[in-house]
């Protein structure tokens, strides 16, 4: 559409310009599109200016576009202007007939497609040897049928491009009919029904005879269409009764079939712990293709979808230790020997032997793995350290043919403590040897460094290895390791541009700048950040340590040993309630330290920052250190908060200070007030010594009836 640009375009409608879209439609191909709000306005400018094509609605202010279209031809320079009505269609398309009598050359039914009104109106205007040009333009799924059924009508003869981010197809039609069908990995009329599932796609039309070679078969394409539909909509439903993404596979019950490359690539892939969106995004297969081969395997029992890594974590926990007593007494021993530690520790001696524990000896052992195999070598060597200062001997180590390091640290005679390194990227080696390495594992702590978005896919992958083969304790660490520019290096992506960015972790909160795409970005939490992209539940506990210091080594194993042995004490069952028992008594909270945390030393809380709210974490160990002012730690840093905690903290509605006997009652918005008497009454009650409700005793139950006579006699009779 070059040709009679300078002539333009006039739209007429008394809705505004903008109906339709006409005017940037238009506009976009280089017409400039000139805009009248009646048929008396029309006219006068039609009288004194040319254009190449007028598009009119089909009803205006003053009368219909019938009847515009007729009093348009009536006038003798008129009758050859090319004209357009556009509107809604009724049953049996009398509308289209109406336009088409009253001299209309074309009735475009609203909504339509764009592709189509530009393609109809090249060919008003003439110009079919530039159809290409009137047919570029994007669409969703649901308006390529319109298109295709468009070239079918016209009997045009060319090539239909179909570009998406799956992948491109190229129709071939002679005379409206379909005659042949090209993409990857598809054939003859499949490549219809893989195009139909294409969510959106840019389409372009070449007209244009067909040499020999590209004439395949021959079809109808109205026909086609409908018998492409049913694939279509089996592969929509399908897509809805896939597992949720996160689900796990394990190899079905059905017995072993013959099966396809593809359906044997499939297979192989989703027990190796591949999540769904690598299963249907793969090389070789659609997704289309893909995602019925996974629903089939599903179907014939060949495959078995279980709940996401982390479903039901603390649950599986207590079931992992149930029969680990033995375990949980090894593990309070140690725990008391490194809750004694006094830091900083004396200076290593320069020369220390050989640990005399023996490797046939049993002893609890922490699987330790993660993206960088650096960062897992500075903890393994801060374990190695914090062994030797214990217990005056450097522990053994033994290396592996895989990089499965083994080091058995040493508390005392009888105390040995296994810590095994195993690789992050696992090959096929590797993944066969999960089941020796988890067998006896008393815990796993997962190092996260990177956390951009292929780094993510890797660790989820390995993390659903990991939880097939362990569902005990779970610890992930976020390592703060200086670099050679002494910045604690955060890998993640810009969120607008997905470049690769390395920030400093330290600026958790500023504001900057991408180098790509000059957007500004904020620079996440790196324990907030894990738990959006890992999409790690609540219950998971994720810290964040300086992995070359022995202090958070230490603490970061006093955690995961408070969580196992947690995890061999399951809660009991409350107690059903008693008939007859006040539905709305609230039972006290009495805190209670595990009884071998109780000791005349303060609690302090760890220099180790760690995401709170987690089911089986602990924000606070038992510290002898010295009180010599220059070794004396620094200031605690304040637990990390979630968004949701943050919340409920701010709406937290009453203050209860035990230390004081006293109850504040807080503002809150719409009241009436009266908080100040209600304060008072409450100090009185908390005050007198005879009154029944005595809800700040641990020992006592709250009688909430109790409690609001009291308010309602006091405030009577102040």
């Amino acid at each position: 559409m070059t040709e009679g640009k300078s002539k333009g375009i006039l739209f007429l409608s008394d809705q505004g310009g903008d109906q339709y879209d006409i005017r940037n439609l238009f506009e976009e191909q280089g017409f400039a599109v000139h805009f009248r709000d009646s048929a008396k306005r029309a006219m006068q400018y039609l009288s004194v200016s040319e254009v190449a094509l007028v598009i009119c609605d089909w009803q205006l202010r003053e009368m219909s576009g019938v009847i515009f279209c007729r009093q348009l031809r009536m006038a003798p320079e008129h009758q050859t202007q090319p004209l357009v009505l556009v509107g809604e269609e009724v049953e049996g398309g009398e509308n289209c007939v109406s336009a088409l009598e009253a001299g209309a050359d074309d009735f475009i039914e609203a909504p339509f497609i764009p592709a189509v009104l530009l393609a109809r109106a090249g060919r008003l205007l003439g110009k079919t040897d530039d159809v290409a040009g009137t047919m570029s333009v994007h669409v969703e799924a649901g308006q390529l049928p319109g298109i295709l059924q468009y070239l079918e009508t016209d009997n045009r003869t060319g090539t239909l491009t179909i570009d998406a981010e799956e992948a491109t197809a190229v129709l071939y039609f002679r005379e409206g009919r379909l005659v042949n069908a090209i993409t990857e990995c598809c054939e003859d009329l499949d490549v219809v029904s893989e195009v139909l599932c294409w969510e959106s796609s840019d389409v372009t039309f070449h007209e244009g005879s067909l040499a020999e070679q590209n004439v395949v078969f021959d079809h109808e394409v109205t026909g086609t269409l409908m018998s492409c539909v049913v694939n279509v909509d089996e592969y929509r439903e399908t897509q809805k009764n896939l597992p949720p993404m996160e689900a796990l596979f394990k190899i079905g019950p059905a017995t072993t079939v013959e099966l396809n490359d593809n359906e044997t690539k499939i297979l192989e892939m989703a027990v190796n712990g591949y999540a769904i969106d690598d299963l249907v995004h793969q090389e070789g297969m659609t997704v289309r293709q893909a995602t019925m081969q996974l629903h089939s395997l599903l179907e014939r029992g060949l495959l078995v979808a279980e709940e996401g890594p982390f479903a039901e974590y603390q649950a599986r926990i207590y079931e992992e230790y149930r029969s680990h007593r033995l375990l949980e007494e090894n593990l309070k021993r140690i725990r008391d020997i490194l809750t004694d530690l006094s830091f900083p520790l004396p200076p290593q001696p320069e020369s220390l032997p050989l640990s005399r524990q023996d490797w046939l000896a049993p002893a609890p052992r922490l699987v330790i793995t993660g993206d960088n195999a650096e960062h897992l070598q500075v903890l393994m060597q801060s374990f190695r350290l914090l062994s030797a200062r214990v217990s005056g001997e450097l522990p053994r180590t033994r290396r592996g043919r895989n990089g499965d390091d083994r080091m058995r640290l040493s508390f005392g005679n009888d105390l040995p403590f296994d810590i095994q390194i195993i690789p992050g990227v696992l090959d096929a080696n590797g993944i066969g040897s999960l089941p020796e390495y988890l067998f006896d594992a008393c815990s796993v702590v997962f190092v996260v460094s990177k956390q951009d978005h292929d780094s993510c896919r890797d660790n989820l992958r390995t993390l659903r290895l990991l939880r097939q083969n362990f569902r005990g304790v779970y610890y992930l660490v976020v390592p703060q390791v200086a670099n050679s520019a002494g910045m604690y290096e955060f890998r993640m992506d810009c969120s607008h541009c997905g470049y690769r960015l390395a920030v400093d972790m330290s600026l958790s909160g500023s504001m900057g700048e991408c180098p790509i795409c000059n957007n500004t970005i904020t620079i996440p939490d790196p324990l907030e950040h894990l738990t959006y992209t890992l999409k790690i539940p609540s219950a998971v506990p994720a810290v964040m340590i300086k992995p070359d210091i022995e202090r958070h080594v230490r603490d970061l194993l006093l955690f995961v040993i408070q969580s196992i042995q947690k995890g061999c004490n399951p809660p009991r069952k409350r107690p059903a309630r008693k008939k007859g028992a006040n539905k709305h008594a609230v039972p006290t909270t009495k805190l209670q330290l595990p009884e071998d945390l109780k000791s005349s030393q303060v609690l302090a809380v760890s220099e180790v920052k760690s995401r709170t709210g987690t089911g089986f974490d602990v924000h606070a160990v038992e510290s002898h250190d010295s009180q010599d002012p220059e070794s004396a730690p620094e200031e605690p840093e304040v637990p990390v908060q979630s968004p949701t905690e943050k919340k409920e903290a701010r709406e937290a509605k009453t203050e209860v200070d035990r230390g004081t006997k006293k109850l504040h009652i807080k503002q809150m918005p719409g009241a009436d007030g009266r908080v100040e008497d209600v304060q008072k009454v409450l100090d009185e009650i908390m005050a007198d010594e005879n009154s029944s409700t005595k809800f700040l005793d641990d020992d006592s139950q709250f009688d909430i009836d109790d409690f609001v006579r009291q308010i309602s006699m006091r405030s009577k009779n102040p």
